[in-house]
């Protein structure tokens, strides 16, 4: 089959290159046609062009003559005798005359050099008596005689001024240096009688005859002929020797002569200039050629070097010089879309404390780590049919074949014995831990992010027994993560609609048993899917940033219900709303918490903020927000002290109004007494640092007693109430609007 298919694509080669030769053979014969009938063209309009030239020459040389003559007969009739021959002597330089003269009405001529002739009988006086200007050649005195009319006052012809140059003169300007000498100028009369000749009189000779006269050829015939109608023209004639020549034609000043001029060049050395520009234009088109091929050879290489750079800054990763994310993505995409469902595996492994080894051993040694786990994988792959690449900081992802999960675990420990295989014979190993998340890829048409994600979400949810973890993705995160999608879907149209709502949890002050004020929280009633529990979507909105349009609401909604009360004249109660971490990251935050209260006229002095204390853990400037929410006349509490490892001696950093105890002391059965002690230790130091102390999730009247006994201020809690609806809580709280006692 596949030398079927070579066969093949050998044939539809060889017909495709024998058809490229064919069409170059075509245009080529194409084109040398089409030149030379262009060149037969350019020719004849080279030929023209010349021949038109040299008649302009001349023309002009017989009118400047004959203006001269004009000019010296104007100003001669104002003379008299001989004193028209001495200014005539004078102005005799002006064109290098070879002699001037005048002829008188009879035809008798008298020159300056006193020289005396009869010239009735030239065309001249015939032309001048009836008051024209002509020129012709008088061959038996061997010059060309120019002539203008003078008139008297009464514009009468009174006599003829003739001017006389040699023939020699004229003939300059026929000599022409085009066609290497080979071509000549004739200039005749209508009945084909040569007067003047220039070079290559030979040719002439050869030719002559055939037009002198009346002409025994028929080309010859037509030119006489044009010549009596002043036409020009151009035509082919061949000499007695066989020489092919071009003849070009036209008439000189019509109507001052009766002079026609030809140009006459050999075929061979008009054609011969030409193919020297042709081959000159050729070898020059080779030249460009060839300039413009290494040129673009040169350009092609340099491109090649900077596309391999490019590609290289594009798709190689700095640090380990294996393919980065993006060329990862371009090769695995196709491979897992055009394969069977479960035909490969996605691995995302990262090294677990890698920012430890930065901050110990320096980034240098960071990169090379980096670089060994990278050989270690790419080396435990095949390189035809899977593929690795680091894809940010310490994640690593493989694209490798499916497999049994034994052989899949079996890869993987060799990879981490592999990975720490240069401790062996250490004296101070250091052992690279690496966790890993396996994701078979059921559905070949799954988006590569989601893959990876999957692979990802398995990875972060390790087994903490084993020294390295490796994680298969199971149904049961496809389910969470499809739950989250689900949720941050629905998010923006529930902000709109309004599902969001509000319940209050009311604070008890311990020691007058009054309700002191109440915790504002949000619940979520979807049309769909009923009640979303908050531990189903604060988390979510804490990652996606959506938490903060939330709490803004929730502020609205508070900030309304208080107006509200202030209005109706009920005795006012502080409430208390949650401020996500996320909203430090707005330095404006607070303003946006002022402008709603002032937007319903609520004292800022009646909301209580509540931040909870692992935002400052892990971040201790967030410490300087309190101030901030102070001097903006918030009240401020910590949520959930103790949860995790607090410490009593950041107590000193919180300058709050209120220490919200976390339920975690309250709900453990373990080691009560010392809880006790801890939490009582906790209420005293806040006393002393000024800050009152509310204990939250309190369910048992056990509790109460004891918090009230070591100086707790507020009871949150089942014990006297779960959250209520805004209604309810009125009910609960107010008796004709004042605050009711609840615990006596």
């Amino acid at each position: 089959m596949k030398l079927s298919r070579y066969k093949k694509n050998s044939l539809v080669l060889s017909i495709i290159l024998c058809s490229l030769i064919i069409s170059i053979l075509v245009i080529t014969v194409f084109n040398t046609v089409k030149l030379h009938n262009i060149s037969n063209k350019q020719s004849k309009n080279y030929l023209n062009d010349v021949s038109t030239q040299i008649v302009m020459n001349v023309d002009s040389k017989i009118k400047f003559i004959l203006s001269d003559l004009r000019i010296m007969a104007d100003f001669i009739k104002q003379y008299e005798g001989d004193s028209r021959y001495e200014y005539l002597s004078k102005r005799k330089t002006s064109y290098k005359y070879y002699d001037i003269g005048i002829i008188d009405l009879e035809g008798k001529a008298e020159f300056l050099s006193g020289k005396k002739f009869d010239l009735k009988n030239t065309d001249s006086y015939k032309k001048g008596i009836k008051g024209k200007e002509y020129s012709e050649i008088i061959e038996s005195m061997g010059f060309v005689l120019y002539s203008v009319p003078i008139f008297n006052d009464n514009h009468e012809v009174s006599s003829i001024l003739i001017g006389v140059s040699d023939k020699e003169s004229m003939n300059e300007i026929l000599n022409i240096d085009n066609f290497n000498g080979e071509g000549t100028i004739e200039i005749i009369n209508s009945k084909g009688k040569p007067l003047f000749i220039g070079k290559n009189t030979e040719l002439i000779k050869d030719l002559s005859h055939k037009y002198k006269g009346s002409g025994d050829e028929p080309w010859a015939q037509k030119m006489l002929n044009d010549f009596k109608n002043d036409k020009s023209g151009n035509i082919t004639i061949t000499s007695s020797k066989g020489v092919q020549c071009l003849l070009t034609y036209h008439s000189i000043t019509r109507g001052l002569n009766d002079w026609h001029f030809l140009l006459i060049v050999p075929e061979d050395a008009v054609l011969g200039e030409l193919n020297k520009l042709n081959s000159f234009t050729i070898i020059m088109t080779f030249i460009i050629t060839c300039i413009i091929g290494i040129i673009t050879l040169i350009l092609y290489i340099i491109r090649r070097k900077y596309v391999n750079q490019i590609e290289n800054i594009a798709y190689l990763d700095s640090i380990t010089n294996g393919i980065n994310s993006t060329k990862f993505s371009m090769l695995v995409k196709p491979l897992i879309s055009e394969s069977p469902d479960s035909t490969y595996m996605m691995v995302a492994i990262n090294i677990k404390d890698f920012k430890l080894i930065n901050d110990c051993f320096g980034s240098e040694k960071g990169n090379m780590t980096l670089k060994h786990l990278y050989n270690v994988l790419y080396k435990n792959i095949d390189e035809n049919e899977e593929f690795v690449c680091r894809h940010d900081a310490d994640l690593f992802y493989l694209l490798i074949k499916n497999r049994p999960v034994l052989e899949a675990l079996e890869l993987l420990y060799k990879i981490e014995a592999d990975t720490n295989y240069f401790n062996k014979n250490r004296e101070n190993p250091y052992f690279l831990r690496i966790s890993v998340g396996i994701y078979t890829i059921e559905n070949h048409n799954e988006d590569l992010i989601t893959i990876q994600d999957h692979a990802n979400t398995a990875r972060k949810s390790f087994n903490k027994t084993h020294q390295s973890d490796f994680s298969f993705y199971s149904d049961i995160e496809r389910k969470r993560l499809i739950s989250e999608k689900e949720i941050s879907n629905l998010m923006e149209k529930a902000l709109e609609n309004k599902e969001f709502f509000m319940c209050l949890q009311p604070k008890i002050d311990i020691k007058s048993g009054k309700i002191s004020g109440a915790e504002s929280l949000v619940r979520w009633k979807n049309s769909e899917k009923g009640i979303i529990y908050p531990s189903d979507f604060i988390p979510l909105f804490e990652k996606s940033g959506f938490i903060c349009k939330l709490d803004l609401y929730i502020l609205e909604e508070t900030c309304k219900l208080i107006s509200k009360w202030i209005k109706e004249g009920k005795e006012v109660l502080r409430i208390s709303v949650n401020v996500s971490r996320q909203h430090l990251n707005d330095k404006l935050f607070l303003e946006k918490y002022k402008l709603i209260c002032n937007k319903y006229n609520v004292p800022t002095y009646m909301i209580d903020l509540e931040l909870t204390e692992s935002i400052f853990l892990e971040n201790p400037e967030a410490v300087d927000v309190i101030d901030d929410i102070h001097s903006n006349g918030f009240k401020c509490s910590i949520d959930d002290f103790g949860f995790g490892y607090s410490s009593l001696g950041i107590l000193k950093d919180f300058k709050v109004d209120i220490i919200k105890l976390d339920r975690s002391f309250f709900v453990s059965k373990n080691n009560i007494d010392r809880g006790k002690v801890v939490i009582k230790s906790i209420i005293e130091l806040s006393k002393r640092l000024g800050m009152k102390v509310t204990a939250e999730g309190i369910e048992e009247l056990e509790q109460v007693e004891f918090l009230k006994n070591v100086g707790c201020d507020y009871i949150q809690g089942y014990v006297f109430s779960k959250p209520l609806l805004i209604s309810d809580f009125e009910n609960f709280a107010y008796e004709n609007n004042k605050i009711k006692n609840i615990y006596y």
